[in-house]
């Protein structure tokens, strides 16, 4: 099984199913505690107690369902010890780094299963992860998770990626573990600040077949944005062409129709988008670029008022407006919420004094 343990940690770079017997119904409330937990976690960056909450036992079985395969004991022993090798909430806490934020954006039942999904924001940009809840021995675990930026559930993911490191004859793809291996090295990489030597390795090292699996190419997506506009485009074109169902194309169209100035485009993924989160009041920070772009101030200014009222915290949302109201000559408006920036002690206020001597006032 060691081909689960490395498919376990490469998935884990990026970021339902029929419940078994064993398992049992969450409620509202149990749901909604497991959200206080998960919160505690990230703010208080303590990744163990979040993969506390990750219950290796019932991914194994959703990765079974998803493969057509019987639970066998090495199998749940293989995702044991690939997810204590994971660290996901590490991967959380580190992605976010110092001004990012991991919020619950809902919480619905589907199917009598119950779900929160969160909303991942950070300068690598933004991602949502809707967790599927469940019980065993009177216990509230996440036992899945749907990574939009993945267009999957982690379970079909890993089912997926299982299927591509064996081949047909049953016997393990060395290439494609060898591969798995690299892919570490790159995100190691991508971590240190890195991504010229991460696009060196991920272009020298890996081999074309792996490249085309979807992980590795969205880890490809993510080195580009970094280092070559021209080849993050004609990368993100290409991954929409290849999975044009796919829920995660929202996500990255944002970022493509924004750089190719189809702002109308943009707009309507991410009007998609919402729709599919079934409303997140964040998105509007977007929508305000967007107008801005597209030199209609007064709807820019519309949306980053709405967002302001939801998320007065959000740092570059209240500058936003700050900027939008100072270049509208709403100086009134503009003093007002500066004076509230000014206040918060964890505000950058070199940035505020750049935004003020930036627009005049």
């Amino acid at each position: 099984m060691r081909y689960f343990l490395l498919l376990l940690s490469a998935a884990a770079l990026l970021f339902t199913s029929c419940r078994q017997t064993r398992e049992e119904a969450v409620s509202k409330e149990e749901a909604l505690a497991l959200a206080r937990e998960i919160d505690a976690s990230i703010e208080n960056k303590k990744p163990k107690n979040f993969d506390n909450l990750l219950n290796a036992d019932m991914l194994a079985r959703r990765i079974a369902q998803n493969k057509g395969v019987a639970e066998s004991p090495a199998f749940l022993q293989g995702i044991k010890e690939g997810f204590a090798r994971v660290n996901m909430g590490n991967q959380i806490i580190r992605g976010l780094g110092d001004k990012g934020t991991y919020q619950l954006v809902k919480h619905y039942e589907k199917d009598k299963v119950q779900h929160l999904v969160y909303r991942l924001y950070a300068d690598d940009g933004l991602n949502y992860h809707d967790f599927e809840l469940s019980k065993e021995k009177g216990k509230t675990y996440i036992a899945d998770m749907y990574i939009y930026l993945a267009g999957q559930s982690f379970s079909s993911l890993l089912a997926d990626m299982a299927s591509a490191f064996i081949q047909e004859n049953g016997k393990e793809d060395r290439e494609m573990i060898a591969a798995a291996e690299t892919l570490k090295r790159v995100k190691l990489k991508m971590q240190q600040g890195d991504f010229a030597g991460a696009r060196k390795v991920f272009d020298t090292e890996i081999p074309e077949q792996a490249a085309k699996e979807k992980m590795f190419r969205l880890m490809s997506i993510q080195i580009s944005s970094e280092l070559n506009e021209e080849k993050y485009v004609k990368e993100l074109t290409d991954y929409q062409q290849a999975f044009p169902d796919d829920p995660n194309s929202y996500l990255l169209l944002i970022d493509l129709h924004f750089l190719q100035k189809e702002y109308d485009k943009a707009l309507t993924s991410i009007n998609m988008l919402d729709k599919l989160i079934d409303k997140d009041p964040f998105l509007d920070y977007y929508r305000a670029l967007v107008y801005n772009m597209k030199q209609q101030p007064d709807l820019a200014i519309s949306h980053l008022e709405s967002l302001y009222k939801q998320y007065p915290g959000f740092e570059s949302g209240v500058l936003e407006l700050i900027a939008c109201y100072l270049e509208a000559k709403e100086t009134e408006k503009a003093n007002a919420i500066i004076e509230v920036y000014q206040n918060n002690l964890q505000f950058d206020q070199l940035l505020l004094q750049q935004v003020i001597s930036m627009y005049g006032q």
